[in-house]
């Protein structure tokens, strides 16, 4: 191969040709891109007409000044070679001193279309690119600002757990403000902003759009397409935080056409705000399908004044968070007890005096809230007055996926708390599922290869598993749902099977209608013995139920301060308790039946525990 050396910045003015079988490359320890016109251009054989620029820059072999929690303990035989450079329209690190310093030897400045900056921070301007693992913006340490600015990609990026390819990426101990910032990007894993290590960020004002790529494989050892087991799809998250990071979205407008639009990955104790922004996948296009959050374990999340429209989850949890997760309004309150009055949004907004307050409002094709994996427990999501679910499945959706290891220990399956305050459902009929979980195999390692190939419907003959109390509300692995001082109506299911794992649903000043009930799972379009690929994974998750009694899987009800259950269906439940001031009533025109261990009970004030089943006729 013909190989054209550049050994320093060059320029040709007239307009440059790349002959066939040719590769431009830079000396060693050096990187080079070409602009075209100011944009970033992939170095491909053909003819560039206008202003042709080679930059030379010293390579950055990686973002931050320590590795990224990434690929690092994921196995050899699976480890990104990162020897090969990030490069960046503009690097930004500390120097020995500590002070905030434009690299000029590591950017590709003239990529900085009508852009001025220094070492504060970047204003104005335009970057455009067209080359494949490109970063607009690096940002390894330091304080800085990005304001006015428009980043365009259509390119891939290379690898959203290392920042790599990242329209902004930031790491390290930076602080950095990205204010009234528009990003547009077109390629597979081509984040719009990316953060990890223990930096600060805070996006305000701004609008980030990601459309991905269907290239499967393009780039191997690399997570370039959602885990389909998880029952969606698409190529792209729009933002991504990892590692300590702390990122406050504030007055964001956000999309993306599938996967995701804020994510983290990698987390082992970052936060993640939202106040008065806004997600959105639509429900038609390439994909269709997706998630506003996902909310790792590791993770720290609270949403207010959010306004999400997405065509499959509004957010997917999994683990358990140090801290409870709150959705509610964007009240002073709310803002000065969890964003905090020190916080960079704080000073942006005169103290938050300057942010409206709203109510949170989550669309969603599927479900709101959809939980799952193992363990998970320890913290609540809370859901405060106000707030607007709106879905077109079950409002809650709790997957349960116990898993055993290779030293004999084994865990439950996840069983978070959930706590309803003064909320508007809406729903298709199913308020709360607490399902087997039907992930096909989420694999040892982040990358394309290690997902399971298919889920294979199983057969399901649920069976008494030995130690467990059905009518226990303390027995371990037990989900605990709180609704208080609402009307809302939907049927509760728990079909978990495979661990013995109750649900305890308490009603607090409710009026509640629907059906609530054990029962038995099953895929609305697979039967038993088939199987679901990754062309049909909108299918995981999509169950039906048929009700029968528990086993394994106790359904506790609690009625308290005047709530009221309306029974619209077939329940089968193992512990009801009614205060004096509560009822469970029949539908108008109606006759409630409510058999205890085989005997029939007028409903009444009181608790029972057992095998009860009440029906409506």
């Amino acid at each position: 191969m013909n190989e054209i050396l550049f050994e320093k910045t060059t320029a040709f003015s007239a307009g440059y040709t790349i002959p066939e079988g040719a590769a431009v490359r830079a000396p060693e320890g050096c990187s080079v891109t070409m602009t075209v016109n100011g944009e970033v251009t992939a170095t491909r054989p053909g003819a560039y007409e206008g202003d042709v620029v080679f930059t030379v820059t010293q390579a950055v072999p990686r973002l931050g000044k320590t590795a990224l929690p990434s690929h690092a303990n994921r196995g050899e035989d699976a480890m990104v070679s990162y020897e090969h450079e990030y490069k960046a329209a503009l690097f930004v690190d500390t120097d020995e001193a500590g002070q905030t310093r434009v690299q000029a030897e590591k950017s590709v400045t003239g990529a900085l279309c009508g852009c001025e900056y220094d070492d504060k921070g970047i204003r104005g301007g335009r970057i455009v690119n067209r080359e494949d693992y490109f970063n607009g913006i690096l940002i390894a340490d330091g304080n800085y600002r990005i304001d006015d600015l428009e980043i365009v990609y259509d390119a891939n990026g290379g690898d959203d757990f290392e920042l790599y390819g990242a329209a902004i990426a930031v790491g390290g101990n930076a602080d950095v403000v990205i204010d009234n910032v528009r990003i547009d990007t077109h390629g597979s894993i081509a984040t719009t902003v990316a953060a990890a290590e223990k930096c600060r960020v805070l996006i305000e004002n701004s609008v980030l759009k990601a459309a991905g790529r269907d290239e499967r494989a393009y780039r191997d050892n690399c997570m370039t397409e959602v885990p389909w087991v998880l029952g969606l799809k698409g190529t792209v998250r729009a933002s991504n935080v990892l590692g300590a990071a702390d990122t406050t979205f504030y007055n964001v407008r956000a999309e993306s056409d599938g996967w995701g639009v804020y994510s983290t990955d990698d987390a082992h104790d970052c936060r993640h705000r939202f106040v008065n922004s806004s997600a959105r996948i639509a429900k038609e296009g390439p994909y269709a399908s997706g998630y506003g959050n996902y909310v790792l374990g590791g993770s720290n999340s609270d949403f207010f004044g959010v306004d999400y429209d997405i065509a499959t989850y509004g957010l997917i949890i999994t683990g358990a968070g140090k801290e409870d997760l709150h959705i509610g309004p964007s009240s002073r309150a709310n803002l000065e007890a969890y964003i905090g009055k020190d916080s960079p949004l704080a000073a942006e907004t005169h103290g938050f005096a300057d942010i409206p307050e709203k109510n949170s409002v989550i669309r969603a094709g599927r479900s709101a809230i959809m939980w799952h994996g193992d363990e998970g427990g320890d913290n609540t999501v809370v859901i405060e007055p106000g707030t607007r679910l709106v879905t077109g499945g079950p409002t809650f959706l709790v997957k349960a996926q116990g898993r055993k290891f290779p030293d004999g220990r084994e865990t439950i399956g996840v069983h978070p708390k959930l706590d309803v305050r003064g909320a508007v459902i809406e729903n298709e009929g199913v308020l709360l599922h607490y399902m087997q979980g039907d992930d096909a195999g989420m694999g040892d390692f982040g990358f394309d290869k290690h997902w399971a190939e298919f889920y294979e419907v199983p057969e399901i003959v649920p069976e008494k598993l030995p130690g467990h109390d059905v009518t226990d509300p303390d027995a371990g692995g037990t989900l605990r749902a709180s609704l208080h001082e609402m009307d809302v109506s939907g049927d509760v299911y728990n079909t978990v099977y495979a661990t013995p794992q109750n649900l305890l649903l308490t009603l607090d000043r409710v009026n509640y209608s629907g059906a609530v009930t054990t029962g038995v799972q099953y895929h609305r379009n697979f039967k038993p013995g088939e199987r679901i690929y990754i062309k049909d994974a909108l299918e995981i998750g999509n169950v039906g139920v048929t009700p029968r009694g528990g086993l394994s899987n106790g359904l506790l009800v609690k009625l308290e301060n005047g709530s009221v259950w309306t029974v619209t269906g077939e329940s089968h439940i193992t512990s009801l308790t009614v205060s004096e001031d509560s009822a469970v009533r029949a539908p108008a025109g109606k006759t409630l039946t409510m058999m205890v261990n085989g005997e029939v009970i007028a409903p009444a004030p009181g608790t029972w525990r057992g095998e009860i089943c009440l029906t409506a006729e």
